[in-house]
């Protein structure tokens, strides 16, 4: 992974200069450690930010391995993403905590072929947006926070804590799964 790399692009007053000493984003969380990567810090703040705003929002309880009885522990797995501004620069490191959905099996009420994601159409937005300017009128954005952490779920899910944020029971010594109550990506 050393040698996999990408330009970095930044509009500068004499034209256009590449950078291509910005080292791809981790596609793991062992890329992410501060012996592999120089940017470890930063991602680390990133993976600290995101279970801050899992745990504010409850989306998981932590519970000994034998809570979940012989329902089906999903993994978790790491996504990491660099915000870069207009220039190339890069302004924010992003870490995503996604369960490994793929692998879960049909039980009780869930049936894995009737998912539902609560995100706009784009037919339904280009009709709002022309129903805006026929009627002139204004539109503002808003970017929410977390917001796939706010659908509360209707199953128990079980999840193995992320990597990094694993420990183990106090009193049993068995290690730690995550019960979700909330959605996550």
């Amino acid at each position: 992974f050393g040698e996999r790399q990408f330009a970095k692009v930044m509009n500068a007053e004499r034209g256009v200069n590449i950078d291509f000493s910005l080292a791809a984003e981790p596609t793991r969380w062992e890329e992410t450690l501060p012996e592999v990567c120089s940017e470890s810090e930063k991602w680390k703040e990133a993976m600290d930010d995101e279970i801050v705003s899992m745990t504010k929002f409850g989306v998981y309880k932590a519970l000994p391995r034998s809570a979940a009885g012989n329902r089906q522990i999903l993994g978790a797995r790491w996504v990491y993403k660099r915000k870069v501004n207009k220039f190339g620069e890069v302004y924010r490191y992003r870490a995503r905590l996604v369960a490994q959905g793929f692998r879960q099996k049909a039980y009780d009420s869930y049936d894995p072929d009737h998912t539902f994601s609560p995100v706009v159409h784009k037919d339904s937005l280009r009709m709002f947006l022309s129903v805006c300017a026929a009627e002139n009128l204004r539109v503002y954005q808003a970017d929410v926070k977390a917001a796939f952490l706010q659908a509360p779920l209707d199953e128990k899910i079980f999840v193995k804590a992320p990597p990094g944020y694993d420990s183990m029971d106090p009193n049993t010594g068995e290690p730690m799964v995550w019960e979700l109550s909330k959605s996550i990506y």
